[in-house]
């Protein structure tokens, strides 16, 4: 996949600052990009709501001390904006090391003179 550099005014911060928020575990500025609404598909196929997702930060159940994504597409779909890339992570889940890549798709809209993530997909990729 080709990386795209057609990215709407202030998007691409907003990917970069969420990459930040996962890396630190930053609940505060995690809450302010993703929507109260968020559904979250993970890699295993269970529905997350926002909550969940933050708890999971906020508790640290998930900790992640890499995060690198790549392979960055994005296409304009009315007044939202898909962006699907590629994610090489590394961390501990409820305190199980793990690292490989996923594919991620996310679904971000203007909010608050801002973007927020209102729909994201993640599946674990070779």
């Amino acid at each position: 996949m080709a990386d795209e550099t057609d990215w709407p005014d202030g998007l691409a911060a907003a990917e970069e600052r969420l990459r930040r928020a996962i890396l630190a575990a930053d609940v505060a500025m995690l809450e302010e990009l993703l929507a109260d609404d968020l559904l979250f598909v993970d890699q295993t196929g269970r529905v997350l709501t926002r909550e969940m997702d933050l708890d999971a930060h906020r508790s640290g159940r998930l900790r992640l001390d890499r995060a690198d994504f790549s392979e960055q597409a994005v296409r304009t779909a009315g007044d939202a904006v898909l962006v699907v890339l590629r994610a090489e992570l590394a961390g501990t889940w409820e305190g199980t090391r793990f690292a490989g890549a996923w594919r991620y798709s996310r679904l971000w809209r203007r909010a608050g003179g801002g973007w927020q993530v209102a729909a994201a997909h993640c599946s674990q990729i070779a």
